[in-house]
């Protein structure tokens, strides 16, 4: 870095403008700057450093001291310097006040700044912000003001203070001059940090061994203790493929347990189909064993019925000597029965054998006869199943249909709840955002807080430091001249000066009437305590100002009522969704609940239709087998009101034909 030009005006002890050409200085290879105390030596220190960094370059200068009182116009300062052969010309204005043009009174004006840059087609504006060019300075110049200070600008004091301090007051003067109290602070702070470093890792290495300790217990397995990490990660994808096969084998179980429960029902059917079969066909074996059984006891009975009459005839044709008249009554009574039968009187063996026919044909019928009763009500009770099998296959296709509007209805309202599964999450990302810039502002309005806070301390400070300086140099003034006084004292006419050789000595050193007391060592360490109070506080507000620049940044673009009126609308739009969401939830749980519903009512009208079909099947055959049956027993009435009474009336004629043919022939035997 170069420096070509310097133009200040209004600035400390210069009220007018002065230009300093470094470059004509510079031709000499070194030039110096010097005056009495107060006549602007550090002034143009100050000013290149105010225009470089916009700041003052001793650390426990005032920057109030760039603002003259003498001046007439607004202070600026104008630098033109060379980095790398090229020339950039910054202009700096600090703050101040002026006469307002309108009224009486003073208003503030804020500090400006603007840096260019001199090429080939002219200048080209770089930066109009103080924050803009002071980054741009930064960028180019390589250095920070500290280190600018501390290595091409060296405070004013600072090596009067070192010479006359000890060891231990040098150590501390130099890291003051130099800079180097930063990394002495560095360094102690990293040493913390290193101890907390190590505290915190020795404490993730414990728990990172519980963490392993009882991975081993959970996994039940042994970690070794080079890289058991990487081993649990492996354990656990082994657990993961595991679960996943584990997944697919329960899906495939389900899906067949599935299908074989559909294959247990269609074979429940299929095996109540067969067992009402069997049955049907066990009852028709035995119906059929029965009917044999029944025609075999008939064929008894009738035999029984034919043996019966044998008996008193053998007894009459014992007796038929003794009773031969009484037979020939019993032939006349006979007789006279068959003729109020409506017969011949003539016995005639083929219509015995004709009515013995007829009865053997009404034996089925008059059976048949008898079994109506029972079988009609039996009937009555199957119509009856039946008409309730009906009513029940009624009421669950009512109730289907009721399910399956219910399920149509809620599907509609379903289709009317769109998913805002996604909404919910976009939303909550931007809450979540807002929410973190609300945090920021709270921050930032804290943050400003404390900075006001400290650069008050700051202040104070630096007033404390100018009061003990002002101490400072009136003591070493005092002392300057008393030790001028004494050189004085010692000079003899003639002889030449210990301190300039001279043999003249035209206006020595007199005693100061009023000589200020003080103890300068004690002075001075009270400024030296106070200088580094300044420094804690300054350096307590540069780093509140840059905590408040990052936050700047950070909520650079927004507004912060716009952000909480954000986050407001945000959270109950959110709110809403959610209760969207469980309305929706809620519908799809109870379509679900509705579905599930709807196959065991299609399960049930299934069962009910075919439990109606099976009652009707057996009704219609029921009745057309009770009608078959009626319209044989109404055959077999003939011109009787029942079976029973035509076999009745017949079974009284096949007696009297019997007991007539009896008489007959006993009669005939008793005449022979």
């Amino acid at each position: 870095m170069k420096l070509r030009s310097l133009s200040l005006a209004g600035v400390g002890s210069f009220a007018d403008e002065l230009e300093v050409d470094f470059e004509g200085l510079t031709t000499a290879g070194l030039f110096l700057i010097e005056g009495p105390t107060g006549s602007g030596k550090s002034t143009i220190l100050d000013a290149i450093v105010f225009a470089l960094y916009g700041s003052v370059a001793g650390s426990d200068s005032d920057p109030g001291r760039l603002n003259s009182h003498l001046r007439t116009e607004s202070p600026f300062v104008e630098l033109t310097f060379e980095v790398a052969r090229t020339t950039y010309v910054v202009k700096r204005s600090p703050g101040h006040q002026r006469q307002k043009r309108r009224g009486t009174g003073m208003t503030e004006v804020p500090a400006t700044a603007a840096l260019m840059r001199i090429g080939s087609d002219g200048p080209e504006e770089l930066a109009t912000r103080a924050s803009d060019v002071a980054d741009h300075i930064q960028r180019i110049v390589g250095l920070t003001k500290q280190q600018f200070v501390s290595t091409v600008v060296l405070a004013q004091g600072e090596f009067a203070t070192f010479l006359d301090a000890g060891t231990a007051e040098r150590a501390q003067i130099l890291e003051r001059v130099f800079g180097t109290e930063f990394y002495k602070r560095v360094e102690d702070q990293l040493h913390v940090m290193r101890q907390q470093a190590r505290r915190r890792r020795t404490c993730a290495t414990e728990s990172l061994n519980e963490a392993v300790h009882e991975c081993g217990g959970v996994l039940d397995a042994q970690f070794s203790d080079e890289d058991p990490l990487t081993e649990i990660d492996a354990a656990l994808d082994q657990l993961r493929s595991e679960r996943a096969q584990a997944e697919l084998t329960a899906q495939r179980a389900e899906e067949r347990l599935k299908r074989a429960r559909e294959a247990l029902q269609a074979g429940e059917a299929l095996v109540a189909d067969q067992n009402r079969k069997r049955e049907a066909m066990r009852r028709q074996a035995d119906l059929t064993q029965t009917r044999e059984q029944v025609l075999a006891f008939r064929e008894q009975i009738g035999a029984h019925e034919r043996a019966t009459p044998v008996g008193p005839a053998i007894a009459a044709w014992r007796a038929a000597v003794e009773d031969a008249r009484a037979a020939v009554d019993v032939h006349r009574r006979t007789l006279q029965v068959l003729l109020d039968l409506g017969e011949a009187p003539e016995v005639d063996p083929a219509r015995l054998q004709e009515v013995d026919d007829l009865l053997a044909r009404l034996l089925r019928p008059a059976e048949l006869e008898r079994g109506l009763s029972s079988r009609r009500a039996d009937l009555e009770r199957l119509g009856s199943q039946t008409r309730d099998a009906g009513a029940a296959l009624l009421r669950a296709q009512r109730k289907r249909e009721e399910v399956d509007d219910s399920v149509r209805a809620t599907s509609e309202r379903l289709q009317q709840q769109p998913d805002v599964a996604e909404q919910i999450s976009e939303l909550s990302a931007a809450e979540a955002r807002l929410t973190a810039r609300t945090v920021l502002w709270d921050e930032l309005a804290a943050r400003r807080d404390q900075w006001k806070t400290a650069d008050a301390r700051t202040q104070e400070a630096l007033e404390l430091v100018r009061e003990a300086e002002t101490g400072l140099e009136a003591a070493e003034q005092a002392q300057s001249r008393d030790r001028a006084v004494e050189l004085a004292s010692a000079l003899v006419a003639g002889q030449p000066c210990l301190v300039c050789g001279s043999i003249e000595h035209p206006d020595p050193a007199q005693p100061h009437e009023s000589r200020p007391t003080g103890d300068i060592a004690r002075l001075r360490q009270v400024v030296q305590q106070r200088r580094v109070d300044a420094d804690t506080a300054r350096g307590e507000s540069e780093k509140l100002t840059g905590i408040l620049q990052h936050l700047d940044s950070l909520c650079a673009g927004h507004d912060h009522e716009q952000d909480v009126a954000d986050l407001s609308a945000c959270t109950g739009e959110i709110a809403d969704l959610r209760a969207r969401r469980v309305v929706r939830e809620a519908l799809q749980e109870e379509l679900a609940g509705l579905v599930s519903q709807q196959l065991s009512m299609r399960e049930a009208v299934s069962s009910a239709t075919l439990a109606e079909q099976r009652l009707a099947a057996e009704l219609a055959a029921a009745q057309t087998a009770l009608t078959d049956d009626e319209h044989i027993v109404a055959e077999a009435c003939a011109e009787h009101g029942t079976v029973a009474a035509r076999r009745a009336g017949l079974s009284a004629l096949r007696d009297a034909l019997k007991a007539v043919g009896d008489a007959q022939m006993h009669a005939h035997h008793c005449s022979v």
